[in-house]
């Protein structure tokens, strides 16, 4: 499965660090309360979901989309972690926060670039074969990326917890909202935003094998192209539903105000 996005620039160091620990005390989303998306309107919503998606997946999300938001919904962020393999060390923050980077300031050689493919590529898992065949050898084992998307209030206290949990090499790839330009804030409505993201992904869920560091079955991993294609798609997910959570919190806090002017 993959998605056409467009280039997106990562914020700076400082502002990561910010986010990682925690809420921010310079600004906060107000609470939301409980009330239905802003539009019932099918069609409105059918323009959220990718047309590429099957029926199934498509009805399944229309329902969550349709059902009243709790106000026990709380604000937090979305992350994406990276797996790699037991056999590798964790690739490093600097290189992992840059893969989404955009290459408008390349060198002329591109090696920015070049270093970003290189660690995709280093840090892959071989899952099953691709459709591509090698003449000599018959079918070219598929490379993807193991990611886990997931919510968090605190981004580092939940990769903490699962290093410790399950001693995985885990990696922050990037959290949301992403915003160059601004101090880091929460999502509304996270626990929506999560559920809406883990329904269009279904195809690309890994399988579910128990863990063997704590006997769980992991209901939040998935597996991707391994390339910037493949996390630009993925990026490209997280960002619109998180964009969709922000548009209805600003739409109902809107008409929260003219109900108390009235």
């Amino acid at each position: 499965m993959q998605y056409q996005v467009d280039k997106q620039q990562t914020g700076s160091p400082s502002r990561r660090r910010q986010a990682l620990k925690g809420p921010s005390s310079q600004r906060s989303e107000p609470h939301i309360q409980s009330q239905t998306t802003p539009s019932s309107d099918t069609q409105a919503l059918l323009g959220l979901i990718p047309k590429s998606l099957n029926p199934q997946t498509t009805s399944a999300i229309l329902a969550e989309l349709s059902r009243p938001i709790s106000p026990a919904d709380e604000e937090g962020y979305i992350y994406i972690f990276w797996l790699t393999p037991d056999s590798d060390m964790s690739p490093d923050e600097e290189t992992a926060s840059t893969l989404l980077n955009d290459d408008d300031n390349e060198d002329e050689h591109g090696s920015h670039s070049e270093r970003r493919d290189a660690a995709i590529q280093r840090y892959a898992s071989v899952h099953g074969s691709s459709p591509a065949r090698s003449p000599s050898s018959g079918p070219v084992p598929k490379r993807t990326l193991m990611v886990k998307i997931g919510r968090a209030q605190n981004v580092h206290r939940r990769m903490s917890q699962w290093t410790k949990q399950c001693g995985q090499n885990i990696t922050l790839i990037r959290y949301y909202p992403h915003h160059q330009s601004s101090l880091p804030r929460k999502a509304p409505c996270v626990t929506r935003v999560e559920r809406l993201i883990h329904l269009e992904l279904a195809d690309a869920r890994a399988p579910g094998e128990k863990c063997k560091q704590c006997g769980r079955e992991h209901r939040e991993w998935f597996m991707i192209e391994a390339s910037r294609a493949g996390l630009r798609g993925l990026d490209e997910v997280v960002k619109r539903w998180v964009g969709w959570a922000e548009r209805w919190a600003a739409a109902a806090a809107a008409n929260g105000n003219t109900q108390r002017h009235r």
